[in-house]
């Protein structure tokens, strides 16, 4: 059975790439663009991981992962941040979200 996997990142570029990147894995890719829609895709899905961008219009990738956490339908869910960041200010704040970084 594939595992469902939400990508959320509001750059469509990304979305292929990941797509292109995962094409040959047993997953279900699925899609968010906005942080919004991907704490509603994340609720009724129920994903087995939620990859995140950590720069995008409010709400932010930050904050986005805060709500994930805070939610009992998806606080058990990982996530990973998705990001080209190099700011040390940003890296020291995945941590105490509960996400992992892939750069």
């Amino acid at each position: 059975m594939a595992q469902k996997v939400l990508l959320i990142d509001d750059c469509p570029s990304i979305h292929g790439l990941v797509r292109a990147r995962l094409k040959d894995e047993p997953v279900e890719l699925h899609a968010a663009f906005d942080g919004e829609s991907g704490l509603q895709t994340a609720a009724t899905l129920s994903p087995d991981l939620i990859l995140l961008d950590v720069e995008m219009p409010k709400p932010d990738g930050f904050e986005v992962c805060r709500r994930l956490k805070e939610d009992p339908r998806t606080m058990h869910v990982p996530v990973i941040f998705l990001t080209g960041a190099t700011s040390t200010e940003q890296k020291d704040q995945g941590p105490g979200t509960g996400a992992r970084w892939i750069m």
